[in-house]
């Protein structure tokens, strides 16, 4: 597939999600590049890095909103980004995710300064939008629209028990299909506390 091709069907796609998203987050989405490549000097006093005294070990936060970040595995930054991102990588190592939902960055690498907004994720960003029909379980398919339904008719939501059930078999793949690269649970949990209120 050609990359004019795949980004056609990928906007089309993620239309109903991006107008969902508050005006002044898809004002900020549409401000960050699909790939910004630039050297970042890591140091102890550097913006995105800050040493952990206790820990020995360096603490990493987002180079746009200054939150917290996480570390991803190379398998999720290879899943989850698109032909076009992709095509600038040699290795995936390193990355790590943003989870702050006002900030546009989902993906950036301290060591060379990349970063990757939502528009350059195959999927919409559970944390980057406020779609209903955005998924908050990529394994099994459980949304946020589905969660919801289903307390309003029910009163509960089963999601947490399947996930963990079937998380024990052995058939959760979260971090090839999740953009934040670890277990939805929180996030589910999270979503069901607020269709119950």
């Amino acid at each position: 597939m050609g990359i004019g091709h795949w980004n056609r069907w990928r906007k089309n796609a993620q239309a109903a999600c991006h107008e969902a998203r508050p005006q002044r987050l898809r004002k900020q989405l549409d401000s960050v590049p699909r790939y910004r490549a630039h050297t970042v000097a890591m140091d102890e006093t550097s913006q995105t890095g800050q040493v952990d005294k206790a820990a020995g070990k360096m603490k990493f936060a987002c180079p746009t909103c200054g939150h917290s970040s996480r570390a991803i595995k190379a398998i999720t930054a290879r899943s989850l980004l698109t032909e076009a991102a992709r095509a600038h990588l040699t290795n995936y190592d390193g990355f790590r995710f943003c989870p702050t939902d006002s900030c546009p960055l989902v993906y950036f690498r301290p060591e060379d300064g990349l970063r990757f907004g939502a528009d350059s994720v195959r999927v919409t960003v559970f944390q980057k939008s406020e779609c209903q029909d955005r998924l908050v379980c990529y394994c099994f398919d459980h949304s946020v629209l589905s969660i919801n339904q289903e307390v309003k008719r029910d009163g509960s939501s089963s999601a947490i028990e399947s996930i963990t059930e079937k998380c024990r078999n052995g058939e959760d793949r979260c971090p090839e299909t999740n953009p934040q690269g670890s277990c939805c649970l929180g996030n589910v949990r999270a979503v069901v506390k607020a269709a119950q209120e």
